[in-house]
């Protein structure tokens, strides 16, 4: 079972386990957010999914960015697919990613459709 589902956030997870490693939702700017994903933005376990511009109220990814926005989450999503065919363990934190998909599906649906299909295969894949 190389996904992990969590509720929230758990850095202890990464540290029990050598072979595993958590999913944040990263900004654009690779900033702000809290304690707990400037801990897995500094540690070698945490791999960044970007889906918003910045962590200010109004910081969603647009549909003004889509194409960019588009390309840069399939370019994780097959670091994340290359990740778990080579063993790692991956946390999936629930809450946070039905956050930011539900913003997207407001204000940048080409990139939620994009989220849910990549998150979907990797769950029938390695569930």
């Amino acid at each position: 079972m190389p996904l992990v589902y969590t509720k929230d956030y758990d850095v202890e997870f990464i540290s029990l386990n050598p072979h595993m490693a958590c999913l944040y939702v990263e900004s654009r700017r690779g900033m702000g957010g809290g304690r707990m994903l400037a801990v897995l933005r500094g540690h070698l376990k945490g791999i960044p999914v970007t889906l918003r511009e910045n962590y200010a109220a109004k910081g969603h990814l647009s549909s003004a960015t889509q194409s960019r926005d588009k390309e840069l989450v399939l370019k994780e999503f097959k670091s994340i697919q290359q990740k778990l065919w080579g063993q790692t363990v991956i946390c999936l934190p629930i809450t946070p990613f039905q956050r930011e998909l539900d913003s997207l599906e407001k204000h940048s649906p080409e990139v939620a459709k994009t989220l849910s299909r990549r998150m979907e295969y990797i769950k029938e894949t390695f569930s």
